[in-house]
């Protein structure tokens, strides 16, 4: 099966890597979509550099793309663009809006709670490049 994992990532940090490595373990392909607007803080091509470094290593995640539709005025046209089964986001008014489209969805938990303490942090970056190297 095929996620189609959406959200600006801007900016872009470790959650949103981590996040996408969990849908590669649940599904046999992720494809991004990163969506570009005016007001970006990082420009699109920054991020999708970021990603596509960050996850080169990962399995089945790839066609790291970008649309510049915001995703809550989506139409049912631009989604069958894209071959996938399942929209995956974070953002639950994304996903109620992709669901009148007539499509699958998932919610993505956060990776980390905001309030996640600078210790946490630093022991689960440990964990991450750990269970990486163990993996590739």
């Amino acid at each position: 099966m095929k996620a189609l994992f959406s959200g600006r990532f801007d900016q872009i940090h470790l959650g949103h890597v981590i996040s996408i490595m969990r849908l590669s373990d649940q599904f046999d392909e992720v494809l991004v979509v990163i969506l570009d607007y005016p007001e970006r803080a990082f420009p699109v091509e920054y991020v999708r550099t970021v990603l596509s470094e960050a996850l080169s290593h990962c399995k089945g995640v790839f066609q790291v793309f970008t649309n510049n539709t915001h995703f809550a005025k989506i139409t049912t046209k631009e989604l069958e663009e894209w071959d996938f089964d399942v929209y995956c986001s974070g953002n639950m008014e994304v996903l109620n809006h992709i669901r009148t489209q007539g499509k699958k969805i998932q919610y993505v938990e956060r990776a980390y709670e905001y309030e996640a303490s600078a210790d946490r942090y630093a022991r689960d970056v440990k964990n991450f490049f750990n269970s990486m190297q163990k993996k590739y």
